[in-house]
């Protein structure tokens, strides 16, 4: 194996000369050659760098020519897009109307030719020749562009004009049919080659032309002649002529219709105008298929259907099985709208006089089916009035509007009832009882704000209210906020009534409440010695309503209680408290006192009445008629029955006591 030198003796060995003695020529010789060498070799140099200077000139020329194509072509890019750009905004300015299409041709030319003259010098100018050929030619197509743009402006003009025609010929229509459509016709035929639409578009607004004046004058007709059932028939008998032919056929259904509802309406406003001044249309807003169902309902009740009502039902049930059906049942609305205006009273009076006269002359189906109807609209009545009387008067147009009431405190309540007490006034009128001069929910939330007061406050509160409203309003209201707060209304029923020490009696009834529901006193409901049953004795039979008894009996067991959480438990005084004057017996009957009069006075009013305050000189007892001074005599003595307070009737066996003309005496004790 060859081995690595490692370098020994390396340094110790020194290089000889050699002996040059042996080389082959002479020093000349060698000379001659070297000379020739370098010649060569500096030749070689000279032809290299000649060759290599070729190319880079070769080289630097074609690169000078890219670059000048380049420039060009970027020019022309340049050029050709300003051009594009000049074109579009041309074009579009004659479209919008800021360039005037007359010039505009003229425009694009010199804003073009300024582009191209600017932008030929920055091209080389090898390539100026075929850069113009190119920007002229793109000029060239962009300006027939430019005058297809003029074109459309021109068309687009015609077609603005011939609108305009239309329009005022639209207009024209209505004083002068004739003259317009002649005018139309005229116009399209010389207008319309020029417009830009073909024949069938041209055809297609004539007809629409011809149909929406038709219908414009329709509509106009019925609209001037809406408040007059004859110049509706007029109206009708037009739609059916030549004249209106050119009107959809669904939509002159929709105006004959909207016709027919109009002259029901003029006719449930008539019947309505004799009991109401102004009447509050109706309105409601339903739709789609319950608009039937919810229009019979209305005229079921009575209730008159406003024009509006009626045009938006029509509309809705056009073209379904309703329609024919919504007419017959508006048919009948004039009869039910006047029926269902009158009081209560009146309604129940006719019910009962036309089953009198059914009952005497005899009956048939026609004839039992209008009863039908007329007691809907009285039980629909009685329902809705006992329900919420005040929105059943505006509903049957009694009161044109419920007035607004501020529910945001007491007093604002207070200060804002005086309209409403009004309202609710006018509405007794119609139901024959006292009515509450709050919705249900506006009694609801005054009731909760009673409540969050103090109990002293509930009571002056209570008393505001009662001294706003009125004795009758308040008693209706105790009646309204009973059923869901028996002590407040409790409070309301009394809320006149004071203590012989001037404290109101029910802020005593409010405060048996509050302690009884915060467990501050303990109740006692043992059958027979609870406090409600010793309650109940003390009170009896002295009132006639059960109703009335109970809430008395509440009342008192409330009283009791307040009395008790003040440390001054009285039965007794809780029923005086609660009654007013405390309850006696006559003739085997316990009878209320009168607000504030002992027992004795009552007895000494009693034997001092005259027939002067009976105002009557006789009276009937079982059908017998006595002198009025000989049933005086009896009267002390006599069981009474309470009919407000210091109101009496008087009870005569298993009757009354009766007035000649067959009405309750009612014995007053003041």
């Amino acid at each position: 194996m060859a081995r690595i030198p490692r370098g020994e003796g390396f340094g110790e060995v020194t290089a000889r000369g050699g002996n040059m003695s042996g080389a082959a020529g002479s020093e000349a010789a060698y000379g001659g050659a070297l000379a020739n060498t370098v010649a060569n070799v500096g030749a070689q140099m000279v032809d290299q760098e000649r060759r290599e200077a070729d190319r880079l000139q070769r080289e630097a020329k074609a690169t000078r020519d890219a670059a000048n194509r380049t420039k060009a072509a970027v020019e022309l890019q340049n050029m050709e897009t300003d051009l594009d750009i000049i074109g579009d905004e041309v074009a579009v300015g004659v479209q919008d109307g800021t360039i005037d299409k007359t010039t505009a041709s003229e425009e694009f030319k010199r804003r073009t030719q300024e582009r191209i003259t600017a932008g030929l010098p920055n091209i080389p100018a090898e390539h100026v020749a075929l850069a113009q050929s190119s920007v002229n030619g793109r000029a060239s197509r962009l300006q027939r562009s430019i005058g297809k743009a003029v074109l459309q402006r021109d068309q687009q003009d015609v077609r603005a004009g011939l609108q305009s025609q239309l329009e005022y010929a639209q207009r024209l229509y209505l004083k002068d049919p004739a003259g317009a459509d002649q005018m139309v016709s005229e116009t399209l035929e010389a207008l319309g080659p020029f417009s830009g639409l073909n024949p069938a578009e041209l055809q297609k607004a004539h007809q629409g032309w011809r149909e929406g004046t038709r219908l414009n004058k329709a509509q106009s007709m019925v609209n001037d002649a809406k408040r007059d059932n004859k110049a509706l028939d007029q109206v009708a008998k037009a739609l059916n002529g030549d004249e209106f032919a050119d009107i959809d056929p669904q939509r002159k259904t929709a105006i004959l219709g909207q016709i027919e509802g109009f002259q029901v309406s003029n006719i449930q406003r008539a019947e309505a105008e004799a009991r109401r001044r102004q009447a509050e249309q109706e309105r409601y807003l339903r739709r789609a298929e319950s608009e039937f169902n919810a229009a019979q309902s209305l005229v079921t009740q009575g209730k008159v259907l406003s024009p509006e009502y009626v045009e938006r039902v029509t509309k809705a049930v056009q073209g379904t099985p309703y329609a024919a059906a919504l007419k017959e049942s508006m048919r009948q609305g004039p009869e039910n709208t006047a029926f269902g205006v009158q009081p209560l009273a009146v309604q129940r009076a006719t019910l009962d006089a036309a089953r009198a006269s059914l009952i005497k002359g005899g009956t048939n189906p026609e004839a039992e089916k209008r009863f039908s109807e007329l007691q809907k609209v009285y039980d629909s009545a009685v329902r809705e009035y006992a329900d919420e009387p005040l929105r059943a008067g505006l509903e049957r147009g009694v009161i044109q509007q419920i007035e607004p009431v501020d529910t945001s405190s007491i007093q604002g309540v207070v200060q804002s009832l005086v309209r409403r007490v009004d309202q609710a006034s006018i509405v007794r009128q119609q139901t024959g009882t006292p009515v509450s001069p709050l919705l249900n929910q506006e009694a609801e939330k005054v009731g909760q704000m009673i409540n969050n007061l103090p109990v002293e406050q509930r009571a002056t509160a209570v008393a505001q209210l009662a001294q706003t409203v009125g004795p009758e309003q308040s008693a209706a209201l105790a009646r309204q906020i009973a059923p869901k707060d028996k002590a407040l209304g409790i409070a309301l029923g009394m809320a006149g009534s004071k203590t012989t020490m001037g404290r109101h009696t029910s802020e005593i009834v409010l405060r048996g409440a509050q302690a009884m529901k915060d467990k501050a006193v303990k109740t006692d409901n043992a059958a027979v010695t609870g406090i409600r049953a010793r309650v109940a004795q003390e009170i009896g039979d002295a009132y006639p309503s059960e109703e009335v008894r109970e809430a008395m009996i509440d009342a008192a067991v409330f009283a009791e209680y307040g009395l008790q959480s003040e440390g001054s438990g009285d039965l007794s005084r809780a029923v005086r408290l609660v009654t007013g004057g405390g309850i006696v017996e006559r003739g085997g009957r316990k009878v209320p006192l009168p607000e504030g009069m002992p027992p004795a006075m009552f007895d000494q009013r009693l034997r001092t009445l005259t027939p002067k305050d009976l105002k009557t000189d006789a009276v009937v007892i079982g059908g017998q008629t006595i002198p009025a001074k000989d049933f005086l005599i009896q009267i002390p003595d006599a069981p009474l029955i309470i009919r407000g307070n210091g109101r009496y009737a008087v009870q005569a066996g298993n009757g009354l006591v009766m007035r000649p003309d067959g009405k309750p005496l009612i014995v007053e004790v003041r």
